[in-house]
């Protein structure tokens, strides 16, 4: 009989872990389009939102379409019936309803002007897709094609985008409160110590994943369009340069992490 009744308990979560990825995984996509029809702030969804050295050019936002196709498609699979006592399902799935939980919270601040908000949400975001992440890592058993393409994927591609915005999204509201330096320390050297911080938990991340290819190369696009962002926006040879280091520092390391790590994985099946 007990375990009759913890089969109910388990079942009944299920039940709400798929339901809440469904529900939230679509309330992102919905805030966005009523937040672009609106047109009531844009903030922190391109780089028009501040000229921070840190804020990627305008066209690496495009990753939101790539990142929204996979929370749909994960949200789709996870609440298949043949889904809902997924073992791996059970581990990712409150902290996949809480990054989009915490994304549609995010989104709704950012429209209403609510600037300083948006960075405890953004940080919600990251916490949770970390969560979703180290659960992944600690999975020792061989991953199917489809976990590896609608779940792994998807919540890396997220993921490596959030840490990143977790830096950019603080430095554009700072940006445009007026304060330019802290510490005495001018913007550059802000924006060094930023990169070198979030290449440093990036790279982390890469070894620690035995080299995911969509966490690091999602990284390496933002850092790309650092890269554009110091050329073409608001000039900035320093911040230029090194974000284009870091970028073939991160693929290289991704190459070797594939290469030599996945040797040392029990199933070798992490990367995707």
């Amino acid at each position: 009989m007990f375990n009759s009744i913890m089969d109910k308990i388990k079942s009944g979560g299920d039940r709400l872990r798929q339901g809440l990825n469904i529900v939230l995984a679509v309330s992102q996509v919905v805030v966005t389009i009523v937040g672009y029809m609106v047109r009531s702030n844009d903030t922190f969804t391109s780089s028009d939102a501040g000229t921070s050295p840190i804020v990627p050019a305008d066209y690496t936002f495009s990753v939101w379409s790539l990142i929204y196709a996979g929370a749909l498609a994960y949200a789709i699979y996870q609440a298949l019936p043949q889904q809902r006592g997924d073992a791996l399902l059970r581990r990712v799935g409150f902290y996949t309803a809480s990054a989009y939980l915490a994304t549609t919270i995010w989104l709704i601040a950012a429209q209403t002007g609510l600037a300083w908000f948006t960075i405890v949400c953004m940080f919600w975001i990251l916490i949770s897709l970390l969560g979703a992440f180290i659960q992944i890592i600690r999975w020792h058993t061989p991953f199917t094609q489809a976990q590896r393409w609608l779940v792994i994927l998807p919540i890396s591609i997220y993921a490596a985008w959030a840490t990143i915005a977790s830096i950019a999204n603080p430095a554009s509201i700072l940006h445009q409160s007026g304060i330019t330096s802290l510490g005495g320390l001018p913007a550059t050297t802000w924006t060094i110590i930023m990169l070198l911080v979030g290449t440093g938990i990036a790279a982390f991340v890469t070894i620690k994943s035995r080299g995911n290819a969509g966490y690091a190369l999602t990284f390496c696009w933002a850092l790309i369009g650092i890269v554009v962002a110091n050329i073409t926006r608001s000039p900035n040879r320093p911040i230029a340069i090194l974000a284009a280091i870091l970028a073939v520092g991160m693929i290289a390391l991704l190459s070797w992490a594939r290469t030599n790590l996945r040797r040392l994985s029990i199933t070798g099946s992490f990367n995707a």
